[in-house]
Protein backbone atom coordinates (compact mmCIF):
# COMPACT_ATOMS: atom_id res chain seq x y z
CA UNK A 1 0.00 0.00 0.00
CA UNK A 2 1.19 3.55 -0.55
CA UNK A 3 0.57 7.14 -0.40
CA UNK A 4 2.02 9.81 -2.26
CA UNK A 5 1.73 12.79 -4.52
CA UNK A 6 -1.04 11.17 -6.37
CA UNK A 7 -4.56 11.12 -3.89
CA UNK A 8 -5.56 8.30 -2.06
CA UNK A 9 -4.06 4.98 -1.84
CA UNK A 10 -2.25 2.46 -4.58
CA UNK A 11 -2.31 -1.09 -4.36
CA UNK A 12 0.12 -2.96 -6.46
CA UNK A 13 -0.89 -6.54 -6.71
CA UNK A 14 2.45 -8.55 -8.18
CA UNK A 15 0.82 -11.65 -8.86
CA UNK A 16 -1.16 -9.72 -11.50
CA UNK A 17 0.13 -6.56 -11.89
CA UNK A 18 -3.45 -5.23 -10.97
CA UNK A 19 -3.44 -1.38 -9.80
CA UNK A 20 -6.17 -0.20 -7.44
CA UNK A 21 -6.13 3.10 -6.36
CA UNK A 22 -8.54 3.78 -3.15
CA UNK A 23 -10.06 7.08 -2.70
CA UNK A 24 -12.65 8.99 -0.61
CA UNK A 25 -15.08 8.57 -3.02
CA UNK A 26 -14.40 4.69 -1.94
CA UNK A 27 -15.11 5.36 1.41
CA UNK A 28 -11.59 6.51 2.84
CA UNK A 29 -11.71 9.57 5.17
CA UNK A 30 -8.93 11.45 3.28
CA UNK A 31 -7.52 11.32 0.26
CA UNK A 32 -3.82 12.77 1.54
CA UNK A 33 -2.53 9.97 3.59
CA UNK A 34 0.53 10.85 6.00
CA UNK A 35 1.12 7.83 6.96
CA UNK A 36 0.17 4.41 6.09
CA UNK A 37 1.20 1.38 9.26
CA UNK A 38 -0.55 -2.18 9.51
CA UNK A 39 -1.43 -3.51 12.75
CA UNK A 40 -1.21 -7.16 13.65
CA UNK A 41 -4.85 -7.45 13.69
CA UNK A 42 -4.97 -7.20 9.07
CA UNK A 43 -5.39 -3.44 9.70
CA UNK A 44 -4.05 -0.39 7.81
CA UNK A 45 -4.01 2.69 10.28
CA UNK A 46 -3.62 6.17 8.44
CA UNK A 47 -2.89 9.58 9.26
CA UNK A 48 -3.79 12.36 7.66
CA UNK A 49 -4.84 16.40 8.10
CA UNK A 50 -8.25 15.39 9.29
CA UNK A 51 -7.52 12.53 11.74
CA UNK A 52 -6.17 9.10 12.26
CA UNK A 53 -8.24 5.99 10.71
CA UNK A 54 -8.34 2.65 10.59
CA UNK A 55 -9.36 0.53 7.50
CA UNK A 56 -9.34 -3.48 7.04
CA UNK A 57 -7.16 -4.84 4.59
CA UNK A 58 -9.42 -7.77 4.00
CA UNK A 59 -12.06 -4.73 3.11
CA UNK A 60 -9.56 -3.24 0.74
CA UNK A 61 -8.59 -6.94 -0.63
CA UNK A 62 -12.46 -7.27 -1.27
CA UNK A 63 -13.06 -3.73 -2.70
CA UNK A 64 -10.25 -4.45 -5.40
CA UNK A 65 -11.57 -7.84 -5.87
CA UNK A 66 -15.27 -6.27 -7.30
CA UNK A 67 -16.56 -7.87 -4.08
CA UNK A 68 -17.25 -4.66 -2.34
CA UNK A 69 -18.34 -0.74 -3.29
CA UNK A 70 -17.01 0.77 -0.63
CA UNK A 71 -14.64 0.75 2.14
CA UNK A 72 -15.53 1.14 5.76
CA UNK A 73 -13.79 3.78 7.65
CA UNK A 74 -12.99 4.25 11.68
CA UNK A 75 -11.98 7.88 12.36
CA UNK A 76 -10.22 8.67 15.79
CA UNK A 77 -9.37 12.29 16.85
CA UNK A 78 -9.75 14.67 19.19
CA UNK A 79 -12.99 13.25 20.87
CA UNK A 80 -10.59 10.27 21.41
CA UNK A 81 -8.37 12.09 23.84
CA UNK A 82 -6.04 13.45 20.26
CA UNK A 83 -4.63 17.15 21.36
CA UNK A 84 -5.28 17.66 17.64
CA UNK A 85 -6.57 15.57 14.79
CA UNK A 86 -4.12 17.19 12.48
CA UNK A 87 -1.32 14.96 11.28
CA UNK A 88 2.11 16.53 10.13
CA UNK A 89 2.98 17.87 6.87
CA UNK A 90 3.46 14.61 4.16
CA UNK A 91 6.49 16.11 3.59
CA UNK A 92 7.92 15.69 6.86
CA UNK A 93 9.11 12.00 7.22
CA UNK A 94 8.68 9.41 9.25
CA UNK A 95 5.09 10.67 10.03
CA UNK A 96 4.15 7.68 11.70
CA UNK A 97 6.71 4.26 13.11
CA UNK A 98 5.29 1.18 14.27
CA UNK A 99 7.40 -0.16 17.09
CA UNK A 100 8.80 -3.19 17.82
CA UNK A 101 5.71 -4.35 20.43
CA UNK A 102 3.32 -3.33 17.82
CA UNK A 103 2.29 0.18 18.85
CA UNK A 104 1.48 3.32 16.23
CA UNK A 105 3.51 5.92 16.52
CA UNK A 106 1.78 8.62 14.78
CA UNK A 107 3.74 12.43 14.20
CA UNK A 108 1.21 15.23 14.91
CA UNK A 109 1.08 19.39 14.91
CA UNK A 110 1.01 19.24 18.19
CA UNK A 111 2.96 15.99 19.42
CA UNK A 112 3.32 12.41 19.37
CA UNK A 113 -0.16 10.10 18.94
CA UNK A 114 0.63 6.46 19.87
CA UNK A 115 -2.34 3.83 19.46
CA UNK A 116 -1.84 0.23 20.28
CA UNK A 117 -4.26 -1.80 18.06
CA UNK A 118 -3.69 -4.83 20.43
CA UNK A 119 -5.19 -3.19 23.32
CA UNK A 120 -7.69 -0.41 22.44
CA UNK A 121 -9.50 1.71 24.92
CA UNK A 122 -13.06 2.07 24.96
CA UNK A 123 -15.55 4.61 26.40
CA UNK A 124 -18.89 2.38 26.46
CA UNK A 125 -20.52 4.67 28.37
CA UNK A 126 -23.36 6.89 26.22
CA UNK A 127 -23.71 10.21 26.77
CA UNK A 128 -27.12 11.42 28.13
CA UNK A 129 -28.86 13.33 25.67
CA UNK A 130 -30.88 17.23 26.26
CA UNK A 131 -33.21 18.26 23.85
CA UNK A 132 -32.92 21.95 25.12
CA UNK A 133 -35.38 23.44 21.36
CA UNK A 134 -37.62 21.91 19.16
CA UNK A 135 -38.69 23.75 16.30
CA UNK A 136 -41.73 22.78 14.09
CA UNK A 137 -43.14 24.33 10.94
CA UNK A 138 -40.40 27.41 11.64
CA UNK A 139 -41.60 27.92 15.28
CA UNK A 140 -40.25 26.78 18.75
CA UNK A 141 -42.65 24.26 19.96
CA UNK A 142 -43.26 24.66 24.34
CA UNK A 143 -42.12 22.02 26.01
CA UNK A 144 -45.38 21.22 27.14
CA UNK A 145 -46.26 20.48 23.82
CA UNK A 146 -46.79 17.24 22.39
CA UNK A 147 -44.88 16.16 18.81
CA UNK A 148 -44.91 12.93 16.99
CA UNK A 149 -42.52 11.95 14.09
CA UNK A 150 -43.26 10.92 10.86
CA UNK A 151 -40.71 9.61 7.69
CA UNK A 152 -40.61 13.10 5.27
CA UNK A 153 -38.87 12.54 1.88
CA UNK A 154 -37.50 15.11 0.39
CA UNK A 155 -37.46 15.75 -3.59
CA UNK A 156 -37.82 11.59 -3.76
CA UNK A 157 -34.23 10.82 -2.49
CA UNK A 158 -33.50 11.69 1.11
CA UNK A 159 -35.51 9.62 3.85
CA UNK A 160 -35.21 11.51 7.02
CA UNK A 161 -37.38 11.62 10.81
CA UNK A 162 -39.26 14.56 10.69
CA UNK A 163 -41.20 16.38 13.78
CA UNK A 164 -44.47 17.71 12.97
CA UNK A 165 -46.84 19.08 15.67
CA UNK A 166 -49.81 16.97 16.95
Amino acid sequence: MAGGRVPGLTRFRIRDGRVTRYMRKDGLFDDYPSSVLPDNSGNFWISTSGGIYRVSRQELRDFADGQLRKVHTVLFGVVDGMKTSEASDPTQQPAGWRSRDGKLWFATRKGLVIIDPDHPEYNELVPPVVIEEVVADGENLPASARARTDWCWHRGKTRSNCITRR
